[in-house]
């Protein structure tokens, strides 16, 4: 009997930033038990991919691990796969940082391992053709893909027999095609299920080589599935259906399969990931009509026949969907160029080089059914690694810094201005109500401006009306869990028409309350939120200053008055704070309005043992969750135990105050839940304007060390 040739590929990856508690658990739940059962079964042969973050931490944690991993490596029984060291998106990254991150873990692994390293773990399967000649300029042989991208190439199912050959600038790359069907069936299928499938290939074409390539975390750490895998022995009892299979069945690795069989002919690839990322992908409103569509096909049956023709988004454009995405990304490229150009520096380019390498780690720029770019603890993260590898690339040029840049730092053809000292960086965007988009706090390594604005997302409809859960003791893929962590959703679902940024200029009626500002449901009286501002640059020895100018309107009941905010930024060479001075002006007659700009500020948590807000005498004036309204206060901040600072508002005229959280409702592999995503601060003026007689409040942002 002919046999057919199994493939078996798994990626175990915790990203950058994660809680140590969960790489434990991970460890304990999925990755350890389930060398545990592979060892206990060595006619299994496997390849294995750990990204560089996990890996880094399996070797100072679990270093018997690593021991394990050796001996099974040794005995031909696993191959060590590599990747881009910190898993990042490799389409995101400039050629020079793909190259270097492969080549980096490349170099570890086989130190490490003692072992050739020839294969690539592409992260969430995103391809572009590109990409074909950066990976193999790398040193790498071979990579693997879904079976999904090969049918948007227009392949066959029955064409997908063995590997391919593919090119891009002359240079060869081989690519597997891992198969969507088992990755349904394992490990939520019947084993024979696996066999029955492998079965009807081998009869349909003798000989085949077959792939199955998917998430080690679905192996323990996804929802039940501990229980699933091990205590209730499903992964042995597969290991055990395809050791009765062996007749037919061989277990080979991904280097012996391009070393002993010859490709099975040249292809191409679109752009493409696995179904659900493209899906994911897609801008809200457009993926509800699509999973409406796909829906009304399954209904009538026909989806299996068409879905190869359905093609979802296109991951980049993950950055146009999350505008805060795209403010990471820009800063990622901003320090990528610096560090860069800091090559001659030797150990300081080294250092500043991982730094950089660990803040393009991919789970924060995206979201679909894990948290992603919700979570804070990982935005943050990433921020953290970036303004680290920038502090190095600055400290080449030595202290004293004042930097004060026009670019268009988020690449949307509009410039930015970039500022800068020892102790703070700044973005300022002219083109978007004169927004601070990034207020980084260097010695800290924090983004002040790392928060996430509410917005609709195709799943809260299932907030609002989920549809019939699985039946108990059903185990379900985490795509088809939908279930609430929490009760009261529904109540949070509330959207942001603007980005919950720094000194946002509104105007309001004085029967504007707390709750209506909090919920953006309420009426802006003015023209200045998102509306574009004039701007020039100007600089000195000790400081540098933008200054930014909009004429527009407020409204005053039906009646439209001429109005003009002069916006200023200061930022002195030696002080760890920057100042907003506003200077507002009306034109031709008497204004009687509230001025409230709004401030947020982003932390990791809410805990109120490390974050409170902060009065100016230094008593905690409550905190970040909840709502507070203060009056006549000179001086507002929050403390952040964990990075041992206060982060202070000062008024040079004393504010009422509102304080409250901006959360979000978003999904899980656990179930939806909300997350607290900044502390909003709107100081409020009620303001009355003479006719050429200019109103002008300071309001100075600033930290100090507890």
């Amino acid at each position: 009997m002919s046999k057919v040739h199994f493939l078996l590929a798994l990626h175990d990856h915790q990203p950058v930033g994660n809680f140590d508690v969960v790489f434990h658990r991970a460890c304990n739940d999925a990755y350890g038990p389930f060398l545990d059962e592979l060892q206990r079964h060595p006619q299994v042969r496997m390849a294995l991919h750990y990204s560089g973050s996990l890996l880094e931490w399996i070797e100072h944690n679990r270093p018997d691990m690593i021991d394990r991993l050796r001996e099974m490596v040794k005995a031909g029984q696993l191959e060590i796969m590599g990747g881009a060291y910190y898993e990042p998106i490799l389409t995101m990254l400039p050629q020079r940082d793909l190259i270097g991150q492969v080549r980096m873990y490349v170099d570890h692994l086989q130190e490490l391992f003692q072992t050739r390293v020839r294969g690539l773990w592409l992260p969430e399967r995103i391809w572009e053709q590109r990409l074909a000649s950066s990976i193999a300029q790398a040193g790498i042989d071979y990579l693997i893909v879904d079976d999904t991208h090969f049918k948007y190439a227009g392949l066959s199912q029955e064409q997908l027999t063995g590997y391919f050959m593919t090119e891009d600038e002359g240079k060869l790359l081989r690519v597997f095609a891992g198969s969507e069907q088992l990755r349904y069936h394992i490990p939520f299928a019947d084993p024979w299920k696996t066999t029955e499938y492998l079965g009807q290939l081998n009869a349909a074409a003798p000989g085949s080589l077959v792939v199955y390539a998917d998430d080690g975390e679905k192996f323990g750490v996804w929802p039940e599935t501990h229980k699933h895998v091990y205590t209730n022995g499903w992964l042995r009892r597969w290991f055990e259906e395809l050791e009765r299979n062996l007749h037919w069945i061989e277990f080979i690795t991904f280097s012996e399969a391009i070393d002993k069989f010859p490709p099975r002919g040249k292809v191409y690839l679109p752009d493409a990931s696995y179904r659900e990322m493209t899906e994911w992908a897609l801008p809200a409103k457009t993926l509800v009509e699509y999973e409406d569509v796909v829906l009304e096909l399954q209904n009538r049956g026909l989806f299996d026949r068409v879905k190869r023709y359905m093609r979802g988004g296109f991951w980049r454009n993950f950055k146009m969907k999350y505008p805060e995405s795209n403010q990471m990304y820009g800063k990622m490229m901003h320090v990528s160029r610096k560090v860069d150009s800091i090559k001659a520096d030797g150990q300081a380019y080294e250092d500043a080089r991982r730094e950089l390498y660990r803040g393009q780690c991919n789970c924060s720029w995206w979201h679909g059914v894990f948290g992603g770019l919700y979570l804070p603890h990982l935005r943050h993260a990433i921020y953290e690694h970036l303004i680290a590898a920038d502090c190095i690339a600055d400290a080449t040029h030595g202290r004293g810094m004042l930097q004060a840049e026009e670019l268009d730092f988020d690449m949307d053809a509009a410039n930015e201005v970039y500022l800068a000292n020892d102790y703070l960086t700044a973005v300022i965007k002219p083109d978007r109500g004169g927004h601070m988009t990034e207020l980084d706090v260097r010695g800290k390594n924090v983004n002040l401006l790392a928060g996430l604005s509410r917005r609709f997302e195709a799943y809260h409809r299932n907030v609002t009306n989920p549809p019939p859960e699985a039946a108990p003791g059903d185990v379900k893929s985490i795509h088809h869990i939908v279930k609430s962590k929490e009760e009261g959703l529904g109540k949070l679902l509330k959207y942001d028409w603007y980005l919950r940024e720094g000194f946002i200029d509104h105007f309001l009626l004085p029967d504007v309350t707390i709750e209506q500002m909090m919920d953006c449901e309420y009426i802006e009286r003015g023209e200045f939120v998102t509306g574009p501002f004039d701007c020039r640059v100007k600089r000195n020895a000790k400081s540098v200053r933008v200054d930014l100018s909009r004429n527009s309107t407020v409204w005053v009941g039906n009646t439209p008055f001429a109005v003009k905010i002069e916006k200023s930024y200061k930022l002195v060479k030696d002080k760890p704070e920057i100042d907003c001075t506003y200077k507002i002006t009306s034109a031709s007659a008497p204004v009687d309005i509230i001025f409230a700009p709004e401030v947020n500020m982003a932390f990791v948590g809410k805990d109120p043992d490390v974050w409170n807000y902060r009065l100016e005498n230094g008593e905690s004036a409550g905190e970040l969750e909840a709502l507070h309204t203060l009056e006549k206060q000179d001086e507002i901040g929050v403390r952040d135990k964990m990075k041992g600072m206060d982060v202070l508002l000062r008024f040079s005229s004393p504010a009422d105050v509102w304080l409250f959280p901006i959360r979000t409702v978003s999904q899980s592999e656990g179930g939806f839940e909300h997350v607290f995503q900044s502390s909003a601060i709107v100081a409020r003026w009620q303001v009355h304007l003479e006719p050429g007689q200019p109103w002008q409040v300071n309001i100075t942002e600033a930290v100090r060390d507890l």
